[in-house]
């Protein structure tokens, strides 16, 4: 259980974070700036979908992982996206 655990909370992470950071400095090197940037890296941090639940449960590739992993990004998502909104209010 704890491995399962260790991997959804690294998926979440990965997602939520390390994907806006990916997003922001691709961004920033193709040269979007304002709200086409802002929009760009709030993307970046969506949730997980529902597609990879489905692809997974249809190759039987740990569902279960996947769709807690859903979950608790989907729980996680309004308050990282609060704060990416006040930080772009405050440093545009």
């Amino acid at each position: 259980m704890t491995s399962k655990l260790s991997i959804i909370v690294m998926s979440t992470i990965l997602r939520l974070f390390v994907g806006r950071a990916i997003m922001a400095a691709a961004s920033a090197i193709v040269g979007l700036k304002g709200v086409i940037f802002q929009v760009a890296t709030i993307q970046a941090a969506l949730p997980t979908l529902i597609t990879c639940f489905t692809i997974a449960k249809q190759h039987n590739i740990y569902p279960e992982i996947i769709s807690s992993s859903i979950v608790i990004s989907t729980c996680h998502f309004l308050p990282v996206v609060l704060i990416y909104f006040i930080i772009f209010q405050h440093y545009p």
